[in-house]
């Protein structure tokens, strides 16, 4: 059987997080004993667009996969295209719309993969409430309040969700 070719596209060399995603990513790749080709498109859209699209179109160099961070779009037509020549495609951590339209088709895998933020947030409310105490449910809506957003906060012990509006415009 043909070792797994996998292209990664992410968007910048100059941020720690990309690196990182770069390092686990030839990690992963080595312990399966796949080829994983890292590609960086500069923070430019168009770039990596057609980065990915000049790897698709030729035989060569073309991918089993395909798995990018868009730098804006989430790359529709790059994905049909890529799904249309039987290479498996995958967005990370950004929320695309056409995945199941897409997978309707496919006979290669389609997937995305993204962040709990609802998991996030909750480890990140116990940590406060660990430091805080009692303290931490109106210091956390005070927080939010100084950024305008509206947060959900769970009341310990029987857990309720309560939504609080705490934008500044109220």
């Amino acid at each position: 059987m043909a070792r797994l070719n996998v292209l990664v596209s992410l968007i910048t060399e100059d941020n720690d997080y990309q690196l990182e995603q770069a390092a686990s990513a030839q990690a992963a790749a080595q312990k399966l004993g796949a080829s994983v080709q890292i590609i960086y498109s500069g923070n430019d859209a168009v770039q990596q667009t057609q980065q990915i699209l000049s790897y698709i179109q030729n035989p060569s160099q073309r991918p089993d996969a395909v798995l990018a961070e868009p730098v804006g779009t989430g790359m529709p037509q790059i994905a049909k295209a890529a799904v249309s020549a039987g290479v498996a495609w995958a967005i990370i951590n950004s929320d695309v719309d056409y995945i199941s339209q897409l997978r309707q088709h496919a006979l290669v895998p389609v997937f995305t993969v993204v962040s709990d933020h609802e998991a996030i947030g909750k480890i990140q409310g116990q940590q406060i409430a660990a430091f805080l105490g009692e303290q931490a449910s109106r210091s956390v809506e005070a927080l939010a309040a100084l950024i305008g957003r509206t947060v959900v906060v769970e009341s310990a012990p029987d857990l309720e969700r309560d939504q609080v509006d705490v934008s500044l415009d109220a």
